[in-house]
């Protein structure tokens, strides 16, 4: 998935609009807000570690296995909600 407007989730009373992706390294829900976005939960597949990042600017949420493989979601608010996922 390249960096667009998300096609499906749930926009909540308070203006805040929730997201579940399925990575292959994990699971993460987000919460995504003009001020902001935050990783509500992160869990990983079996065999994967998950770290959580946020730079001052998008999330991102890494999976990786021991052997190399790496799933990344990358999330910000342009204009609204939006993601990038990388696998590889």
């Amino acid at each position: 998935m390249s960096a667009a407007q998300l096609p499906a989730g749930e926009w909540q009373a308070d203006g805040s609009y929730v997201h579940a992706f399925h990575l292959r390294g994990g699971d993460v829900v987000v919460r995504y807000r003009a001020s902001g976005v935050q990783a509500m939960s992160a869990t990983p597949a079996d065999g994967w570690a998950v770290s959580v990042e946020q730079p001052g600017g998008p999330l991102v949420v890494n999976f990786r296995e021991p052997g190399g493989g790496l799933s990344r979601l990358e999330a910000t608010w342009e204009g609204g909600p939006t993601a990038r996922v990388v696998e590889r």
